[in-house]
């Protein structure tokens, strides 16, 4: 808690890379933080779970629509996020849904955004994360369907059957690669990137309204704010964690973060597209520096491609 605070008032966390083993570290523990203190400051603005279970007006079918958004617009969008969208729309094609890309543009056409939040974005006292956090949730509360990243990418072995259930989201708990979960708040309990819910679903619209009231509240929210009201939701009543619980363990699913887990280890070939085979899906990133990747790497073989300009080595 103190060094939290010390990293916080010296402004030395904005300079901790994420994705390293401190910068993990401190994300844990300000979940941990935050997750403390919002278990009883949110929830107590809310009606009380029982309520959404009583009023509880779930679609008996699934919405057929995927969801996908990239604020700036297609002009703007990564190449590696085009790649990951038609793999999507292939899947959108092939199991009869509708495939449908968001922008600032047409966003209010399905839902209307609180205007606090938008205040808030446009004056940066909001990052797009938790911005894209509360955009997801309402989304599937309103409409249902099926929620994708603009970085996910959807291989043959994803079964539109998942998507049946009333909640569905891809969860594990792989012993091969725990540890890297180790300082999410997530713990392998499920995917924010991808996930689906009928439409008025009472969970979704428990955690729409969490993420809406803590975000119109607090200035610079945390980004993982999806983990951290679902780790709430899932610790403070059983009929969220019932759903969870009991969810299957898709096969292969453990090699959803391949890329980033292997990201510097040399390329297999075979490896890969034996990954290619067994998972669903796959969680592609646009973020990350380009002189880190090394030469011969899944980084390299991977992303690469979609960087025309990059030099051919990591030489200045």
């Amino acid at each position: 808690m103190a060094l939290f605070k010390v990293l916080t008032k010296f402004g030395a966390e904005e300079t901790i890379k994420p994705s390293s083993f401190l910068g993990m570290q401190l994300s844990h523990l300000k979940w941990r933080v935050h997750s403390r203190f919002y278990e009883k400051t949110v929830t107590r603005h809310l009606s009380p779970f029982s309520a959404y279970l009583e009023n509880d007006n779930t679609a008996d079918s699934l919405t057929p629509i995927i969801w996908t958004l990239w604020w700036q617009g297609k002009a703007d969008l990564p190449a590696v996020c085009r790649h990951a969208i038609e793999s999507q729309k292939r899947f959108a094609q092939k199991n009869g849904y509708q495939h449908i890309f968001l922008t600032k543009d047409n966003l209010a056409d399905y839902i209307a955004i609180p205007e606090v939040l938008l205040d808030k974005l446009a004056r940066k006292k909001m990052a797009f994360t938790p911005f894209s956090n509360y955009v997801r949730y309402a989304l599937l509360a309103q409409h249902g369907g099926v929620w994708m990243d603009a970085t996910l990418y959807v291989t043959d072995q994803l079964d539109s059957h998942l998507f049946a259930n009333d909640f569905f989201t891809f969860r594990h708990q792989i012993e091969s690669v725990r540890n890297y979960y180790l300082y999410w708040i997530e713990q392998g309990r499920w995917t924010s990137f991808c996930f689906s819910a009928k439409k008025g679903n009472p969970h979704v619209r428990y955690i729409r309204d969490c993420l809406l009231y803590y975000s119109s509240q607090v200035d610079n929210p945390i980004n993982y704010t999806i983990d951290l009201f679902q780790d709430i939701h899932y610790r403070l009543h059983p009929e969220f964690r019932e759903v969870i619980d009991y969810l299957p363990i898709v096969s292969g699913i453990e090699y959803r973060d391949f890329v980033s887990v292997h990201f510097n280890e040399p390329f297999d070939e075979k490896r890969w597209q034996e990954v290619l085979k067994t998972s669903p899906i796959v969680k592609f990133s646009w973020k990350f520096y380009r002189k880190s990747i090394l030469d011969g790497s899944y980084a390299d073989m991977i992303y690469r491609p979609f960087f025309p300009n990059v030099k051919d080595t990591n030489e200045d």
